[in-house]
Formats: structure tokens, C-alpha cells, sequence
């Protein structure tokens, strides 16, 4: 159940688009000035020699609505790939900094909550229920022109994230644990509409 409803918020922004679509921009401007905009994106998170995974590939897709030149909010939804995948859902807000029209510079943020889509696996230990965590993500981006009202971007940030599962022990029968990462974000993607 949790794949499907995974894989429906990833699909969600191309079934809203069944509507006609607007006439395409001219390359030379970086977005609409209002209105629907899609941030489509591959990323790694590096970091932390505590983890397991010394990177963690992730999938995202931002799903935002322009108010105006400078600020587009919206929802942010995909797959990480930690120590088990993990699809996040939540808030986010960009800031389209003043410049050059064809090139554009932005802060950007977002928070959430992660669902696990699969149980935690441990050698030793049974997991008995695996939980999701909280997810805080901050970065600095540019954007230039790509095809027609397609743009690419490439970001640098900070990602936090954390998971919790219940595991059974030997002595205290049910023990629940919290793991934490802290990443450096390195993301490239599209952006549509």
C-alpha cells in the first residue's frame, strides 16, 4: 500500500497537467511569472562516516505554485534511499532571486515527515515495526535554460533526516532506536511547466 501511495504522489503532478496546456515560454525567460512549476530531481546526500551509506541517492519531485516573480510554495514528494527507502511528504518554499532573466538564483527549503516503505533490516535483532522521522532540507540553487519552457538546475544544501524502528531484545523485550543523518545535498534536475 505504501509503494502505491508512493508512487501516485510522484505521478500526481502529470495528472494534474491533463488540463490544456498554456503556450510554451521563449527560452530566454526562466519561468512563468505565475502559476503551476514542477522541480523534477536526481541528488546525493554525502556525509557522515557514522552511517552505513557513506551516500544516499534520492528521487524528488517539488510540486509548487508561483505566487510571483520572487516566491513559488508547494508540496514535495519521492523516494530516498537510507538504510531502507523512505518516500518524504511535506512543505516547501522557494525564493527566486532578482537577476538576469535567463539565468536565476534560489534559496530553498523544505520540511516534512518520511514513510517508510519497507521494514528496517537488522543482523542481530528482530525489527518489530519500522517508523518514519522528520525531514529538514535547506539549499542553494541555479537555474538556466535548457528547451523552450524546460530549465535546468543544480542545488547545494544541507539534508537532515530521521528514522526510528522498534526492535525486540533479548532483556527488555522491545527497544526503540533513532537513527539520524546529517548530509551535504547534491541535486540536478528539470524543471517543467
Amino acid at each position: 500500500m505504501k509503494r502505491y501511495l508512493a508512487l501516485l504522489l510522484i505521478c500526481l503532478p502529470f495528472l494534474m497537467q491533463a488540463q490544456k496546456m498554456d503556450t510554451p515560454l521563449p527560452a530566454d525567460k526562466p519561468h512563468k511569472p505565475q502559476g503551476y512549476l514542477n522541480f523534477f530531481s536526481f541528488g546525493q546526500y554525502v556525509g557522515s562516516q557514522n552511517d552505513d551509506k557513506a551516500s544516499v541517492s534520492s528521487l524528488q519531485m517539488e510540486h509548487n505554485y508561483r505566487f510571483n516573480r520572487y516566491v513559488a510554495f508547494g508540496v514535495v514528494t519521492g523516494v530516498d534511499w537510507y538504510d531502507i527507502a523512505v518516500a518524504p511528504v511535506g512543505a516547501n518554499l522557494k525564493l527566486f532571486l532578482p537577476g538576469n532573466d535567463r539565468h536565476t538564483f534560489y534559496a530553498g527549503g523544505s520540511v516534512g515527515h518520511s514513510v517508510p516503505l519497507e521494514e528496517m533490516e537488522l543482523e542481530q535483532f528482530q525489527v518489530i515495526h519500522t517508523k518514519g522521522g522528520r525531514f529538514v532540507n535547506a539549499e542553494l540553487g541555479y537555474i538556466f535554460p535548457f528547451i523552450r519552457s524546460t530549465k535546468i538546475y543544480l542545488a547545494l544544501g544541507y539534508h537532515y533526516q530521521s528514522l526510528s524502528f522498534t526492535r525486540e531484545d533479548w532483556w527488555l523485550r522491545e527497544v526503540e532506536r533513532k537513527v539520524k543523518y546529517n548530509r551535504v545535498a547534491l541535486r540536478v534536475g528539470v524543471t517543467l511547466f
